[in-house]
């Protein structure tokens, strides 16, 4: 089963990976996202894992 990372991660859901004064290259440089449009949030966060299903052909 495959895994993909997003950083579409939901202001209120979203896990510190940073430090106050992050830059966006610090943050993605440990591998985490960067966003920085929603205040009060952490603006460098992990991202979401998403399990993807694999590609078989499915009968209906």
């Amino acid at each position: 089963e495959a895994q993909t990372e997003t950083c579409t991660v939901a202001p209120r859901e979203r896990q510190n990976c940073g430090f106050p004064g992050v830059t966006p290259s610090q943050c993605a440089n440990k591998g985490c996202c960067f966003d920085d449009t929603v205040r009060g949030v952490p603006w460098c966060f992990y991202p979401n894992t998403i399990d993807v299903p694999p590609e078989e052909e499915s009968e209906f």
